[in-house]
C-alpha cells in the first residue's frame, strides 16, 4: 500500500489503556481517510510536527476525541480537516485541553 494511497476501512478506533499515551506520528496524521464513518481516538497524543488531523474526512459522521494530547500552539491547519466532515452527526471532546474553540466560521 503506498504512503498516498486512501485508507479503505469504515472505522478507525485508537486507544490504549493504563496511563501510557498511544503517539500518532505526523505520517500516521496524514493518512487519507474518505470512507471513515466512525473515528475514535482515546488517550493518544498528536504530533508536534503534525499539520492536520487526518485528510479527507468527508464520509466521518460520528468522532469521539478523548484525552488527546496536541501542542499547545497547533496550527490552525490541524483542526481544519474537520471542516472536510460535513456527514458529521456527532462529536465527543472530553479531556482535550488544547481543542480549538467550536465555530461555524
Amino acid at each position: 500500500c503506498s504512503e498516498s494511497a486512501a485508507i479503505q476501512l469504515r472505522s478507525i478506533r485508537l486507544a490504549t489503556s493504563g496511563e501510557a499515551r498511544l503517539p500518532l506520528s505526523e505520517p500516521a496524521l496524514m493518512a487519507l481517510l474518505p470512507k471513515v464513518a466512525r473515528l475514535v481516538l482515546r488517550t493518544v497524543g498528536l504530533s508536534r510536527r503534525a499539520h492536520t488531523l487526518f485528510r479527507s474526512l468527508r464520509s466521518l459522521r460520528k468522532l469521539d476525541l478523548i484525552d488527546v494530547q496536541c501542542d499547545q500552539n497547533a496550527p490552525e491547519s490541524m483542526w481544519s480537516a474537520l471542516a472536510a466532515a460535513s456527514c458529521l452527526e456527532e462529536l465527543t471532546v472530553m479531556d482535550c485541553p488544547h481543542f480549538p474553540p467550536l465555530t461555524d466560521t
